[in-house]
Formats: structure tokens, C-alpha cells, sequence
């Protein structure tokens, strides 16, 4: 099922979630590794957060496995065009005049 996590609509997600049948964690290892195969290929992602990615899936896990899973989206992971400024993340917008711009 791994390998198929990534083409799952995001309700089959969430009730995989709610049975416990996979994990956050699961879930973003899965798009981390697809990130990792296709990204440089096909330019995909400018910043990849995997550690803050792993570490929010580990904290979303805990709280589902101790019964306090906030909504249908908790546990599941976002991707953010690079127009989102994100604190303390690479966000160029795709623009030459902000390569190296790290929103404070």
C-alpha cells in the first residue's frame, strides 16, 4: 500500500487515518521518497522541509493513536506553491530578485 499512498484522494486518506490503518508518518515517508526519486527530474520543489514534515507527522500520530485526531485534514501533509511566505523557509517566488529570500 506504501507505494500508492501518494495517488490516494485525500478522503481515502483521512479514513485510513481514522481506522488506523496507516500513519502520518507512513504517509509522508511515502511522499518524501516520491519527492526524492522525481523532484530533481522534473523541478518540482524549490525547499523540501522533510525534517519539519517528519516531525509534525510524529506529533500528528501521537495525538491519533491517543484518540485526539482534530479534524478530517489532521495527519495528512500540504505542499505550498513558493509564493507562500513561510518563516524561516526558503521563498523565491520564482524570481531572480528573491533567490536567496528567507521570509523572518
Amino acid at each position: 500500500m506504501k507505494s500508492e499512498l501518494p495517488f490516494l484522494p485525500v478522503a481515502r486518506l483521512a479514513s485510513l487515518l481514522d481506522r488506523k490503518e496507516i500513519s502520518p508518518v507512513e504517509i509522508v515517508t511515502a511522499l518524501l521518497e516520491r519527492i526524492d526519486r522525481y523532484s530533481a527530474r522534473l523541478r518540482s520543489y524549490i525547499t523540501v522541509c522533510a525534517d519539519s514534515a517528519l516531525e509534525a507527522a510524529r506529533r500528528a500520530e501521537k495525538e491519533i493513536v491517543a484518540g485526539r485526531r482534530w479534524g478530517p485534514l489532521h495527519g495528512i501533509p500540504v505542499s505550498h506553491k513558493d509564493i507562500s511566505w513561510t518563516k524561516g523557509v526558503l521563498t523565491t517566488a520564482h524570481s531572480r530578485a528573491m533567490l536567496d529570500h528567507v521570509p523572518e
